[in-house]
């Protein structure tokens, strides 16, 4: 079950940084609330990560102490080597360092203050896709649950919702590269700028 709930609260972490990124059109009138709702969604975004992590952490150890599976703890945590379905787990230990690799840059965001640092914060942070595709392809081959009709459900709605933040996302791309006529070094423009 941890497995499943990191899934779902990487998923929320992904759509709410996606849809965060995306400022209101240049010519719109902007108010208190859509600043309001701007920060409330990477307050989410934040918090849900934080609890991703908690989830993985917690998932690794049910591995190592479940008596299903014989999994050590080097096999936890040295992809590809464990005795019970090593590429699958493997993909799985990948899928979380690449998820501490982003929650660093999240955490570290602040700091960076220069264009360019600022891009390669956006490039790095990008892996979260890469970590969440990651996740899904570990829990779909590995996953005891993934069979049952509510696993396909998580699944399918975690995919469906991580398109539809990614699609909210690029909707707002313009001609140039820049969202909604943000700049590119903007914090929706270098999204596309990395993504492209």
């Amino acid at each position: 079950a941890s497995g499943l709930v990191a899934v779902l609260t990487a998923t929320v972490s992904v759509v709410l940084g996606a849809t965060a990124s995306i400022s209101p059109a240049p010519g719109t009138r902007r108010t208190a609330g859509d600043l309001d709702r701007r920060l409330l969604r990477q307050y989410a975004h934040r918090s849900a990560g934080v609890v991703t992590l908690a989830m993985i952490v917690l998932h690794a150890v049910l591995i190592v102490v479940d008596s299903y599976v014989t999994v050590s703890v080097a096999g936890v945590l040295v992809p590809f080597t464990a005795g019970y379905d090593a590429i699958a787990l493997g993909i799985g230990t990948v899928a979380a360092y690449l998820f501490v690799v982003v929650a660093i840059t999240g955490a570290l965001r602040s700091r960076i203050r220069a264009d360019r640092g600022q891009r390669a914060w956006r490039a790095v942070h990008l892996t979260a896709y890469l970590a969440w595709g990651a996740a899904m392809v570990h829990g779909l081959m590995a996953g005891t649950d993934t069979g049952a009709w509510w696993g396909l459900l998580i699944y399918g709605g975690s995919a469906a919702a991580d398109l539809f933040g990614t699609a909210t996302l690029v909707k707002g791309q313009d001609a140039d590269g820049s969202i909604n006529g943000q700049p590119a070094n903007s914090t929706a423009g270098q999204f596309m700028s990395a993504a492209g």
